[in-house]
């Protein structure tokens, strides 16, 4: 009687062994896309919050900005101060979506937040003006839509920043 496998044993053995590979491939490219949103999300909120402490303590409502400039592919937001970026970070493979809780807002070119003095959301492109007592951020996978992340700032408390 010969010692060892057979080429059918071998077999099987790759077989269950390149499905294993494959679904644990799947749920790393998942962890790894969701890992990335939740960074930017966290980098984001920091940013928000950054911008409102700067302006508070300074009484100087008009000088901090965030500035978000829509690429073809690509997001590049920037903390904005008199003019010159003091942080920015880029966004890939998202999308993003802003709205005042109830209505979406239109996402233009360049983007603007700051915040008024009564701790109001200030947003502004070539299209809208306003301020807003909450304002949201929705960042979503560009290739999966179940991945997505959503900045809550709300201006009771001033300067209140929650992802969820």
């Amino acid at each position: 009687m010969k010692k060892g496998f057979t080429l059918v044993e071998i077999i099987i053995v790759l077989a269950i062994l390149g499905i294993l590979i494959a679904i644990t491939n799947i749920n790393f490219v998942r962890l790894s896309q969701k890992s990335k949103l939740d960074s930017a999300a966290n980098d984001i909120a920091a940013m928000v919050k950054e911008v409102y402490e700067k302006s508070n303590n300074e009484m100087d409502y008009t000088k901090w900005k965030i500035e978000i400039k829509r690429g073809s592919s690509n997001y590049n937001i920037s903390i904005i101060n008199n003019g010159q970026v003091v942080r920015s970070i880029e966004l890939q493979n998202a999308i993003m979506e802003f709205n005042d809780g109830n209505v979406n807002l239109s996402v233009d070119t360049v983007n603007l937040i700051n915040f008024a003095s009564n701790g109001n959301i200030v947003f502004k492109n070539n299209a809208l003006n306003n301020e807003f007592i909450n304002f949201n951020i929705k960042l979503t996978n560009s290739s999966n839509s179940e991945i997505y992340k959503t900045i809550e700032i709300k201006s009771t408390p001033p300067g209140y920043v929650i992802i969820k």
